[in-house]
Order: structure tokens, then C-alpha cells, then sequence
């Protein structure tokens, strides 16, 4: 069995929110807080008293989690519940969720487990650690928020008597108490190290590791002494920075472990409770049959973690595995100890993921390794020289369609693709590599350049030293892998001599430029490592330039001459110390401290902005950008250490930073808006991006043609589908619903992602896309009894031979039945002779019907962006001059008429406002007051009133009046924000600044719209009545 043959499986839970838990009281009173212009403080007071006085368990409601038909009393009718798919999230399989589930289901909602978003309610969070929290009927307790979940404000709740039946399992018989009589522990460590019980694992057939196989042995370190940039701090801040020498600890196998080969097919990253790190193949009984090594023979009799000697080979050890993988192996008394509780808890040592083992032979660079080159060295011809594989690679997309197709995240459509190339004659195949090629050319804009010959592979230490150091007794051992190279298979034939290594988060100079290992020295790594892992040598400071471990980090390594070429040579290491991560008793005010103070410390993500802005300045500060990598690395440590440093004398830099636009470049690499970047500047990322955008403008696809292909192609032959069937008709109707629910689901991912990092938004939209898909395929099979097959062949049919569809996107049939499709085609693409032509069918009226209400919603939900505006700044000496005005007793909405007019003569090209009269595609009185809300009519009185304070000059025309705003002119001004081109509706920014309203994005069409109470739309005709359709998609 293939490696890539080996995935977790998938499991579906509730992600919720402190806002489900308000009652309905504190609900009230923060819909007021939120609306209100006036009582903002007095409502905030009274609502986080509220919360703070609440007694007993607080409780999310049922209808939370479903959602319900109504019968004409307005009473739930019970019978048809469903799930609220719109609260679930998709998780890969891991050790919690083998506990919760059998996965006899597919996609299987694990009700054990629960994801609960703090929502800057920071109380609530307090209430629920220490009493729990009701969700329908099961009590839930807190368990457990992972690093990445503690920046977030996320926590794991788990079912109170889930956690009961199973707690031995869950806490390898370290419970709170037992920790807490040992020492305690760090609490962010053992939030961390609970944690890992909801990573992603599985256990391969055929490859369990046998615990009595295993032992803990000490972790292998070395100190060198060498020159650095030392960042100096005390407690609170920087105290200085100095280059000298130091004596630095490198914790050469901080992290990793080995096993003899065969016992798994490659390197693995590997979970079992407390258990985390990397195992890398190594014959160490190979090295123990050795007659000498540096003049000592091999000793297999070594001493584990806790100084039992044990021999190796007399005890058939197949993994060695070391103290820094078994993250609370001094909590055990013993390694038998161990062993006892691990086979009493059933535990078995899973795989998160196994190396890669065929690299394409091609990767793609960060914008961050691109900033920190030297802009002297990277001259017009340096960029031209670098984007050169880039420019190469998406001409090929744009001719050559199975290479495009061979990179679209979706496998059965890839497949498909290469066994039947005609398939891409279809338009929705055609969309799709147009689509993929867009993405690849906003990538290379965003400096996310191609690298020929380059691959990213895991880090692993030189495991020789390591055995030398074990087996030997070597205190300081030779290895293989000498100071200043490294090895990869990957370049064994090869004509390269030098790499760059390189590794993400790269914020200072980052760049290890190494030799690769040749002649006596190659043929020693040929015999003694295996697989495609990047071995480094113990003799240099690779790790601390990368800031890597060896527990799975993994590492870039190019040979790109031009890019090496342009590293700069003048820069230091940095060298700074982190803090300790100091043991306390395990508590629950400790946990609700260390997960507030982690949420307040985690701007991970504006010290990088922060740095990026700086390298993409005129004048680069490199001591500000040394001081930003500490206190990056030291955040990113933070949910363990709970410590960090302030920024001190570097405070006001780095609010400046912060408060300045974006580099142009990040409208590519991070999706920001234009009027949110800067001009286009000589930074190395700005010229990279004009350069690619400029030499890629041509978009002619060699590959469209008017050749057609054969839907039969696609079919199974054996299954007839009759498309007068009440089945058919009832699939005909559901896939109307489902592909607007589609949809909206699209908009909503879109606004909940904005705030989020890359990565985290990635894993969110396919989370919620599989929740959706798999929602789709269960209504479906209700249909056809089941019948995948059926299913399949029918939903074919109303895609491909309907004609109403044949433009028509089909993500759900490819996503819920793309396996069935590509097996028809391998079938079908043995016998093509014998494959029959399918005709299209007729359109009927109401087909033709459903087609245009279709359309219509799609337009109302492309207009917006259809139809730009001017964008235009308004600076906080403007706002302050709007507030101070003096208007009317009960007038307060002159104040909004009168921002709305100053945006309007902003985006004129004329110096002024026109307001028509009866002139439906114009600014009229009766847009002004839509667009101000809650149902108004006073645009027209109100301008008399302004012109009557002299905030304005009225002109007045038979068709309209000219007005203008007599806004003053300031000596200087600040700018407050900006509108975008997009938002035509001036009122809404204002208000998402002021927050003096609450503004929510509609469901359904993705417009913004003022919230009143629990409004879920903007209110138009078409998007209520998709919230009806929605619901009926839910019952189904």
C-alpha cells in the first residue's frame, strides 16, 4: 500500500460561541450595547454585570444546534429537527475522536467534543472552566486549548460522562490531582500537551509499533562557542544589543527519534497522548556491529531517560525514541511504569503524517525570503534571472491543460482529467484551471515565486553523531554531516554544490547557505540515511539561524543561484534567550489566566506586518527589525512561558508601522484592498510583483477549443435514468436549493475568514465545504435509498444533459460523487468504441423559469462589486468637526445626512452633491435616507436644516439640488480610514468606526447591513426568501 494511500479519516462537530451561552436578558442588553448611539458605557456596565453576577450552570440551548419547523401557534414541531450545519465544522481523525466514534459512519458528528469561541467574553470562559456548561441536555466540561487554539480564544469542551468512562485514556493516568502532587506543571505545557489529543493521527495497517520495542532515551545537546548578535532583556525589555561570542546549547535531537528500517515506510510524525515529535529510519543495529568509531566500540547497553541500563539488542528495541518526544516522562516513575498505563489505556503510537517521499522537484518561494535579499544585489536583471522559472511555469499552465489540472486540489478531477483530456473541453472544467491559473498568478504577484530543483523536507539532526554519542559515549562526536553542509538525496545526482535553507516564520536574514555534501562524505550518507530528509550537521548554528526543532519542522532547500547570490553577507545571528516555563499547580483560575493572557498576547500577525512594512520602506531600520524577530519568537512561546517583554523605546516605531497602509505587493500576497496599500515602490517585493504582472498579462488558454466531449464518457452504461421519475424531479428540485445554499455559504466563509491568518483560513473554508458537501450527499442519497451509484448517475444526467446546467458550476456532483465518476471513466476509457452519445435534453418552461429566479439571485449578489464607486479618505479632523456641530433638538440623524453628503462631494469629480428628484438611477433624498436606516424620511428637511447652520451651500435646480459641504480646511490632517470602491452605502464604515451601530454582513447576498435585534439579512425580498430555503434544505 502507497503511503499517500494512508489518511485520517473525517469527523463533523459543533463549534460554538460564548454568545450561544448569553441568556436572554444579557442577549438583550448587548443587542442595545451594540445599537445604541448614546448609552454605549451605561448598557455595557449593565450587560457585563449581568454576566458577571450569573449563578449555576449557563446552558446553549437545543435549538442551537437544530434547527426546526413551526406550526401555526408558533410551537416546535419536534419531528423535524435537523442539524445545524451552518455550526459544524469537519476535523481530520485523531486519538479523541477514535474514542468518541467507531467510524462506521462516514463523516461521523462526534456530539463527545465540542469547539467553544470565546468571543472576547472573558467571564463567561471563567464560568464555563469552573462549572461547566449545559449544550442541549449533556453537560460539558472544559478540557483542554491547544497552542494554536489558545492565541485564537478557542477552548475544548468534551461530555462530562465521555470524560468520566474514559479519563484513564484521556490522561494516561496523569490526572490534575496526580500532576499537581508531583510539582505541578507549567499550565500553558499542559494545556498543550492535553492538546494533543485532538491532532490529527491514524494507525496504518501493517505498521504498529509495538511499545515494548520502544525506549525513552536522554535527549542529545551540544554547546559551541560562537559569534552572534546578542538581543540582551531583563524581565520587561530590551536592554540592548551587542554582537559578541557566547556559548549557545544546540538541543541536537530536541524532538526527534529513530527506528530501525522496515518498521515504518518512511519518517513519520508521530501522537500518542503525551507522546509528539518526528521518528527518522536509522540502522542503529547496523552501527552497534561496527568493530569501532572514533576509536571506541559500540556499547548496546545504554541507560533510558529515568537512568535504568537497559540493552538493546537483548530486549529487541526497534524505536528509539527520546525525552523530548514523551512530553511528561518525569511525571512516571519508571519506563515500565509507563508501558503498564500505556497497554492498561489501550494506547497505540498513531501517525500525523508520513514524509514525502517523491518531491515534484519544484517549490515555490515566501514573499518573506524575497524581503530580506539585498536590494543593491537584486538588480533589474537579478529579477529577471529569479522570475524566470515563475514566467515559465504559467505559460505552461496556459498551454499545456494537464499540467494546470495536475495541480487543482481536487484529486478525482485531476485523475480524471489525465485519463479522458477531452473532459476539459467542458466549461465548468474550463473555469476551473481559469480559475487555478488566476491563483497562480496572484501567487507569483505576491512573490510567492517557482523554484526549480528545490524542495521542502524535514529536518533531521545527524543521527550518527547521535548513536555515537549514545552507543559510544562521545561527548562532542564527529558525525557525518560536516560544519557548514547538509544532505538531501534529493541532489545525490545532482550538479549542484549549494543551497539556501530556508524555513517559515523568516523575518530577519534567515538564509543558511550551505554546501552539499560530496565525494567520501556522499557515499558514507548514501549508506547511512534514508528517505528524502534534510540531515544537518551538529558543528554549526543552522538551527538557531532557522529557529528549528526536529520534532517535524520542515525546511527549503534551493540551489537557486540567483537568490543565493543576493543573500546578504554583513548580517550576524541573532541570539536571545527565552524564558523559562515555570511549573505551578494545576488550577482553574491558573487555566483561565494562562488562556486570557495568551489571547492578549497574540499578535503574531502585526509584528510581521509590522517587519514586512519596514523591509518595503525607503529606509530599512535592521536594529527595529532585529528587536521585532525576538519578540516574535518570544510570543510565539508565550501560551507555554505566559512571559514576554515590552517593546520599550521601540514602542512608538512600531505603532507608526502598524498604522501605516500595506506594501502594494500584499494586494496579491494577502488580498488587501487597493485603496489599503501603498503606491507601487523599489522595495524587492514591489518590483518583483510589477514585474510578474506586467510579463503575464496575456491570458489566451491554448488548451480551449471547440472540440466537444462525450458526456457518456462519464456514465455507467448498466444504469438507465428516466427523467420523468418522481426521483428526478425531486433531485431536479433539491439541487436548485442546494446550489444557492452554495451559494451563501461561499459569502459566509468569506467574512468569517477576513480576520483569520492564510492558514487558518484555509483550513477553515475546507472545513466548512466538507460539512456542506457532506450535507449533500446525505440528502441526496435519501432520494435513491442510498444508492451511491444511482445517485450518481442521475445527478450526472441533470448536470450534464439538462440543458438549463451545462454552464452551470458542479462542485457538488464532482465533491459528493467524483470517486463514482472517475470509475466509470477508467472503465469507460477501456472500451471508447462501445461508449454511446448522450444527447441533451429539451429545456422545459419551468426549468426555463427556475433558471432566470436563479439568475436573479446571483446578480443581486454580484452587483455590488459589479458597479464600483470612487474611493475616498476621511481624516479624523473632518469627523470631529461633523460630531461637534450644534443640531437641532431630535435632529440626531442631520449629523449622518450631513457625512453621507461630505462622501458624496469627495467622490464627485465636479467639487459637489447633486440630489435628484425622482430619478431612480441617481442620488435621491430617498436613497440618503435608505441608506441612513431604521426606516427614516428625512433627507429633505434635513438639508434645509444644514443649510440653515451653514454646514452646507444649497443650489437649486428644477431636476435637483447642488450641494455643497462647507467643510473647513485644517492645517493637517489624520487619516481615520477609507471607503472603498465597493461600498456604496457611506454610512456603513462610518458606523464600523464609530461603533455607535452594529453592522452585520447579510447571509445570503454578502451585503452589509445595520442589525436590528436578530436580523440574519439585509432585508431584500430575495434574500429572505432564501433563509426559507435554507431551512427547507435543512429539513430535508
Amino acid at each position: 500500500m502507497d503511503i499517500k494511500d494512508y489518511k485520517p479519516r473525517r469527523i463533523r462537530i459543533y463549534k460554538l460561541s460564548t454568545f450561544d451561552a448569553f441568556t436572554d436578558e444579557e442577549r438583550k442588553f448587548h443587542k442595545a450595547y451594540k445599537e445604541s448611539k448614546s448609552e454605549k458605557a451605561f448598557l455595557k456596565e449593565k450587560r457585563d454585570n449581568l454576566i458577571a453576577s450569573y449563578e449555576g450552570v449557563r446552558k446553549i440551548e437545543k435549538n442551537r444546534l437544530y434547527i426546526y419547523n413551526y406550526d401555526d401557534n408558533g410551537n416546535t414541531i419536534e419531528v423535524s429537527e435537523c442539524e445545524n450545519v451552518d455550526k459544524q465544522i469537519a476535523l481530520a481523525e485523531s486519538e479523541m475522536a477514535r474514542l468518541a466514534t467507531d467510524f462506521t459512519e462516514k463523516n461521523p458528528l462526534v456530539m463527545e467534543i465540542v469547539y467553544l469561541k470565546t468571543a472576547k467574553q472573558n467571564e463567561i470562559l471563567r464560568q464555563i472552566i469552573d462549572r461547566g456548561l449545559d449544550i442541549g441536555e449533556q453537560h460539558y466540561i472544559f478540557y483542554s486549548s491547544t497552542t494554536n487554539q489558545m492565541k485564537r480564544g478557542e477552548s475544548i469542551l468534551i461530555n462530562e460522562e465521555f470524560y468520566k468512562s474514559h479519563e484513564q485514556e484521556i490522561r494516561i493516568g496523569l490526572t490534575d490531582d496526580v500532576v499537581n502532587k508531583k510539582g505541578g506543571c507549567n499550565t500553558g505545557k499542559r494545556l498543550a500537551y492535553n492538546g494533543l489529543l485532538m491532532s490529527t493521527s491514524f494507525v496504518p495497517d501493517g505498521y504498529e509499533i509495538n511499545i515494548d520495542n520502544c525506549l525513552v532515551v536522554p535527549d542529545f545537546k551540544t554547546t559551541m562557542n560562537e559569534k552572534v548578535a546578542c538581543i540582551d532583556h531583563d524581565e520587561n525589555v530590551i536592554t540592548g544589543i551587542e554582537v559578541r561570542n557566547e556559548d549557545i546549547e544546540i538541543p541536537q535531537t530536541d524532538g526527534a527519534g529513530i527506528f530501525l528500517p522496515g518498521v515504518l515506510p518512511t519518517t513519520a510524525q508521530i501522537r500518542c497522548g503525551h507522546i509528539k515529535g518526528c521518528i527518522f529510519p536509522f540502522d542503529f543495529m547496523k552501527f552497534l556491529r561496527q568493530d569501532s568509531v572514533e576509536g571506541v566500540k559500540p556499547n548496546p547497553i545504554i541507560s533510558d531517560i529515568w537512568g535504568k541500563e537497559h540493552n538493546v539488542i537483548d530486549e529487541n528495541i526497534k524505536v528509539l525514541l527520546t525525552g523530548s518526544q514523551v512530553k511528561m516522562w518525569s511525571y512516571y516513575d519508571s519506563w515500565d511504569e509507563f508501558k503498564k498505563i500505556f497497554k492498561k489505556c489501550g494506547k497505540k503510537i498513531a501517525i500525523n503524517k508520513f514524509a514525502d517521499t517523491e518531491p515534484k522537484g519544484y517549490t515555490k518561494t515566501s514573499y518573506q525570503f524575497i524581503q530580506t535579499l539585498s536590494s543593491e544585489k537584486l538588480t533589474d536583471d537579478k529579477i529577471k534571472e529569479l522570475c524566470a522559472d515563475t514566467l515559465e511555469y504559467l505559460t505552461m499552465l496556459k498551454t499545456d491543460a494537464n499540467k494546470i489540472a495536475e495541480i487543482l486540489s481536487e484529486p478525482y478531477l485531476s485523475e480524471a482529467i489525465r485519463i479522458y483530456p477531452n473532459l476539459i473541453q467542458d466549461n465548468y472544467i474550463q473555469r476551473k484551471l481559469e480559475n487555478k491559473f488566476r491563483s497562480e498568478r496572484k501567487d507569483a504577484c505576491g512573490n510567492k515565486l517557482i523554484l526549480k530543483d528545490s524542495l521542502y523536507s524535514y529536518i533531521c539532526p545527524d543521527l550518527y553523531a547521535f548513536c555515537e554519542w549514545l552507543f559510544c559515549g562521545i561527548e562532542n562526536p564527529k558525525g557525518i554531516i560536516p560544519r557548514d553542509y547538509v544532505y538531501n538525496s534529493f541532489y545525490n545526482d545532482k550538479l549542484y554544490n549549494i543551497v539556501d535553507c530556508l524555513r517559515s516564520p523568516h523575518l530577519y536574514m534567515e538564509h543558511g547557505i550551505r554546501n552539499l555534501v560530496k565525494g567520501d562524505v556522499l557515499e558514507l550518507c548514501k549508506e547511512w540515511f534514508i528517505g528524502c530528509d534534510t540531515v544537518v550537521s551538529s558543528h554549526d548554528l543552522l538551527c538557531r539561524i532557522l529557529q528549528f526543532d526536529v520534532d517535524g519542522d520542515e525546511i527549503l532547500l534551493t540551489p537557486n543561484k540567483t537568490l543565493i547570490e543576493c543573500v546578504p553577507g554583513d548580517k550576524h545571528i541573532l541570539y536571545y534567550k527565552s524564558f523559562d516555563a515555570v511549573k505551578s499547580p494545576v488550577t482553574k483560575e491558573a487555566i483561565y489566566k494562562a488562556l486570557v493572557a495568551s489571547m492578549d498576547n497574540s499578535n503574531i500577525g502585526d509584528i510581521s506586518n509590522v517587519m514586512t512594512k519596514n523591509y518595503n520602506n525607503e529606509n530599512t531600520d535592521d536594529d527595529f527589525n532585529k528587536i521585532m524577530c525576538c519578540l516574535n519568537n518570544l510570543t510565539i512561546d508565550f501560551p507555554k512561558t505566559q512571559h514576554n517583554i515590552s517593546l520599550g523605546l521601540y514602542e512608538d516605531k512600531f505603532n507608526q508601522l502598524k498604522s501605516e497602509k500595506a506594501p502594494y505587493f500584499f494586494m496579491f500576497a494577502k488580498n488587501k484592498k487597493k485603496s489599503c496599500c501603498k503606491e507601487l515602490s523599489s522595495s524587492n517585493c514591489d518590483r518583483i510583483c510589477k514585474y510578474i504582472h506586467k510579463n503575464t498579462a496575456n491570458k489566451r488558454y491554448t488548451w480551449k477549443t471547440e472540440e466537444k466531449f462525450n458526456v457518456g464518457m462519464l456514465c455507467d452504461a448498466n444504469i438507465k435514468v428516466d427523467v420523468k421519475s418522481a426521483e428526478y424531479t425531486e433531485l431536479s428540485n433539491l439541487m436548485f436549493d442546494l446550489k444557492r445554499k452554495e451559494q451563501t455559504l461561499q459569502f459566509q466563509i468569506d467574512n468569517e475568514i477576513k480576520q483569520m491568518n492564510e492558514s487558518d483560513a484555509i483550513r477553515e473554508r475546507i472545513s466548512k465545504y466538507d460539512v456542506f458537501y457532506d450535507l449533500c450527499e446525505k440528502v441526496i442519497l435519501t432520494i435513491f435509498n442510498g444508492n451511491r451509484m444511482v445517485a450518481a448517475e442521475n445527478l450526472i444526467d441533470f448536470e450534464y444533459l439538462q440543458r438549463e446546467n451545462c454552464d452551470a458550476g458542479k462542485n457538488i456532483l464532482w465533491n459528493c460523487f467524483g470517486d463514482i465518476i472517475l470509475s466509470n471513466i477508467k472503465n469507460n476509457a477501456k472500451n471508447p468504441d462501445v461508449i454511446g452519445t448522450r444527447k441533451m435534453h429539451y429545456e422545459s418552461r419551468k426549468n426555463a423559469t427556475i433558471r432566470k429566479i436563479e439568475k436573479r439571485v446571483v446578480d443581486k449578489i454580484k452587483k455590488k462589486a459589479d458597479e464600483p464607486v470612487s474611493t475616498v479618505t476621511i481624516y479624523k479632523e473632518e469627523l470631529e468637526w461633523i460630531n461637534n456641530l450644534n443640531y437641532r433638538k431630535n435632529c440626531c440623524n442631520d449629523r449622518e445626512l450631513l457625512f453621507i453628503l461630505l462622501v458624496q462631494q469627495k467622490r464627485s469629480d465636479v467639487g459637489n452633491v447633486r440630489v435628484y428628484t425622482n430619478v431612480k438611477s441617481s442620488l435621491t433624498c430617498g436613497r440618503i435616507d435608505k441608506w441612513i436606516g431604521d426606516g427614516v424620511s428625512i433627507a429633505k428637511k434635513g438639508i434645509k436644516r444644514l443649510e440653515t447652520m451653514n454646514a452646507v451651500f444649497v443650489t437649486q435646480y428644477e431636476k435637483y439640488m447642488e450641494i455643497t459641504v462647507n467643510v473647513p480646511e485644517f492645517d493637517s490632517v489624520h487619516e481615520a480610514y477609507t471607503i472603498a470602491q465597493t461600498e456604496k452605502n457611506p454610512i456603513m464604515p462610518f458606523y464600523e468606526y464609530n461603533k455607535e451601530r452594529a453592522i452585520a454582513t447579510c447571509q445570503i447576498c454578502g451585503a452589509k447591513f445595520i442589525k436590528s435585534r436578530n436580523m440574519k439579512t439585509c432585508q431584500s425580498n430575495i434574500c429572505r426568501k432564501q433563509l426559507v430555503v435554507n431551512r427547507k434544505i435543512m429539513n430535508k
